[in-house]
């Protein structure tokens, strides 16, 4: 069984109710969803807008291969109402990022993990910081902590809501 997790994001609509949506559609789906960190408020990061995002990181457990984990997130992104417009950074219903998977590395067309961009985002490791500070991130020598230590990301990433499992 492999260790999971995800990194979800949002603006547009009922966040908290989408999110709750797709933390069950991904516990049914994908595999147990065993730890769910606090929510933050964060600032729009690669581009402006007036509508903070919410983000949360999800730790799954599961037997699916990492590709199908990816179709099934794309897939319920879209059941969310997702629409993807072509552009990489824009505001959104719901985006469902795989950061991390066991101690793999993945670099094909479809899927790189550990995700490219997750040391660059405050939004991403402060979260995943919540449920799994001492993780080693894979092709590094960083722990979680450390790494959101280390992160020059200047945007605000401020505490919304506490996790309801850890």
């Amino acid at each position: 069984m492999a260790s999971v997790y995800l990194c979800l994001g949002g603006n547009e609509g009922n966040t908290l109710a989408v999110f709750a949506i797709a933390i069950d559609l991904i516990n049914s789906r994908i595999g147990n969803v065993v730890k769910k960190s606090a929510l933050y408020e964060t600032e729009p990061w690669g581009f402006e807008c007036s509508q903070n995002f919410v983000n949360q990181v999800v730790a799954v457990q599961t037997n699916l291969q990492p590709i199908d984990v990816l179709h099934i997130c794309l897939q319920v992104e879209a059941e969310l109402g997702r629409v993807r417009h072509g552009v990489q950074y824009c505001s959104r219903v719901i985006d469902i990022d795989i950061l991390l998977i066991d101690d793999l590395v993945i670099n094909e067309p479809e899927l790189i993990v550990p995700h490219p961009r997750m040391l660059q985002r405050q939004f991403v490791l402060q979260p995943l910081n919540n449920i799994a500070p001492m993780l080693n991130i894979p092709n590094t020598e960083l722990t979680v902590s450390r790494a959101l230590e280390i992160c020059t990301d200047t945007l605000g990433c401020k505490l919304l809501q506490v996790n309801t499992i850890s």
